[in-house]
């Protein structure tokens, strides 16, 4: 295996902004003294700083993330036996091809699936909404876009939880216990049902 130190940069691409995103990659040695992280790859070695590695787990498979301001970001798969299958690619459609074992799937595009290739597949509909400057200015207040806060109400009220084991193609995801538990509330006040 040969070593390939990495600070973060995108080595095939110095000068983008965009991070470096590789997938099936093994996390093999954790050097807590150090803060080294080793990682494996296409049957190379990564050795990547970062700033708090007491809490990962070598032996885990995911997607590392290398940021071009020196981040390190690993998701680990929820099924380690889960692989990128790019040949199966539906670029047409936003969908990425996975495989579990001798088992080809697609999926939407930048979700990876969780246990034995579970999500929740994608079904909205999009609409249009004007929104008033109000909102609009309230939101920029607490540094949120009208679209994210609007997500986040609509996931709490409906229950929506975009779990690690099965995520959710569409992305909602609750934004807490206590923030359904408000939603659902605001909701019934609101447009209390008729019996």
């Amino acid at each position: 295996m040969k070593d390939l130190l990495t600070p973060g940069m995108n080595p095939t691409c110095e000068d983008t902004r965009d991070p470096l995103v590789l997938y099936d990659v093994k996390l093999v040695r954790v050097d807590v003294v150090k803060r080294t992280l080793t990682f494996c790859h296409n049957g190379c070695a990564l050795i990547l700083r970062a700033r708090n590695v007491a809490s990962w787990l070598p032996g885990s498979i995911g997607r590392l993330t290398l940021h071009p301001s020196g981040e390190v970001g690993y998701l680990v798969y929820a099924d380690p036996r889960l692989r990128r299958a790019a040949e199966y690619d539906q670029p047409h459609t936003q969908r990425w091809g996975w495989r579990l074992g001798d088992y080809h799937f697609c999926v939407h595009s930048g979700v990876i699936p969780g246990e034995n290739g579970a999500v929740i597949t994608r079904d909205v509909e999009a609409l249009e909404l004007a929104i008033p400057r109000e909102f609009i200015e309230l939101c920029s207040r607490f540094g949120i876009t009208p679209q994210a806060a609007l997500r986040g109400f609509i996931a709490d009220v409906c229950g929506l939880q975009n779990f690690f084991v099965r995520p959710r193609e569409d992305g909602y995801s609750s934004l807490g216990s206590d923030e359904r538990l408000y939603a659902e509330a605001y909701w019934l006040r609101a447009y209390a049902e008729v019996d």
